[in-house]
């Protein structure tokens, strides 16, 4: 009876021993996605809960869990999408949007976005994460990153720092872009 008490204990210890490895491997993994990444949810389409997880800030933006569509009304509210069509986040976040676009493992969308009052350009990366035996996306991961830095750093050295206006940098790039655009249709039509 004692020996079966002592292998009881060992494995009781070694079960708490592996839950503890797996919690620091969890923080580490956080520790490393927080240099990147600045907040993230795991959303569920099918029941439209999230769990929200702040990795930058000491304030969360939203609470750490809820309904979905509060989520997205409160995203909506307060920033504004930098697409080239022109889709409101509300509809670019709604479950049947993202089960449309969301079909692989290896799709993804990027939605580049700012703040309606601040300073603010962020970059929301959503993933798939579950599916169901047919095949539809039921789980993503939105990953928020700040690109502010990226867009400060583009502005000044795209524009004169004396007069704010574009500088020949930028306008090289158009019109090499626009030779491209016009080169592609030339090809295009040739054949």
């Amino acid at each position: 009876r004692w020996a079966w008490k002592a292998e009881l204990r060992l494995k009781n210890e070694e079960t708490e021993r592996l839950n503890l490895e797996r919690e620091n491997e969890d923080d580490r993994f956080l520790q490393s996605m927080s240099r990147i990444v600045d907040r993230y949810a795991v959303v569920n389409l099918d029941t439209g809960r999230y769990r929200y997880h702040e990795l930058r800030s000491r304030e969360p933006l939203y609470p750490t869990s809820g309904q979905y569509s509060e989520m997205v009304k409160t995203i909506s509210e307060h920033y504004v999408a930098l697409t080239e069509t022109e889709r409101k986040l509300s509809r670019l976040l709604t479950p049947e949007y993202l089960r449309s676009v969301l079909r692989k493992p290896n799709d993804n969308l990027k939605i580049e976005y700012c703040s309606r009052t601040e300073n603010a350009y962020l970059v929301l990366t959503i993933l798939p994460v579950a599916w169901h035996a047919d095949g539809t996306v039921y789980e993503v991961m939105q990953i928020v990153q700040d690109i502010g830095q990226k867009v400060e750093l583009e502005t000044m050295a795209n524009t004169d720092s004396l007069t704010g206006l574009f500088n020949e940098r930028y306008f090289s790039r158009v019109m090499n872009i626009c030779e491209e655009k016009s080169c592609r249709s030339c090809c295009i039509t040739s054949i």
